[in-house]
Parts: structure tokens; sequence; C-alpha cells
């Protein structure tokens, strides 16, 4: 182990740690369309955001004709 200080040390039952590792960490990626629903604008305004801001991530990975992105309230 390195010689690092200990931050955080943690007893955790092997089953509730089981419980905790199976939920998912990310939400369920969305599709522009669906991003686009969930800010309240339209598909075309929101390619027209993510054009002028650097801060809007890549999608994740393409699905059809359709890129995957992560939910606005995960970018929060």
């Amino acid at each position: 182990m390195p010689q690092w200080p200990a931050v955080r040390i943690e007893a955790v039952r092997a089953d509730l740690l089981e419980e905790d590792n199976a939920r998912p960490t990310l939400p369920e990626p969305v599709s522009s369309p669906e991003a686009a629903e969930i800010l309240g604008v339209s598909a075309q305004r929101l390619h027209e955001l993510a054009a002028a801001n650097a801060a809007v991530p890549e999608p994740m990975y393409e699905r059809g004709r359709r890129p995957r992105v992560l939910p606005p309230a995960a970018l929060a």
C-alpha cells in the first residue's frame, strides 16, 4: 500500500458492501432530444447551446442516429 495518509477508513458488512456496489453510480444516459426535453428547449436549441459552450460534454457513445449523453442533472 502507498505511504499516503489515510483520508477515510470504513468498516462495512460484506452484504451491505455488495448491495452498495450493485447500485449504479451514474444516471442512465439520455439522447439529445431527451436532454432537450428535460431542459425545456428544442433539440435544435440544445445543439446550438452545445456548439457555443465548450463545457457541454461530448456524447458518451452513439446509438443509432442519436448520441447518448448524461442527463443535465448529472452534470450539475
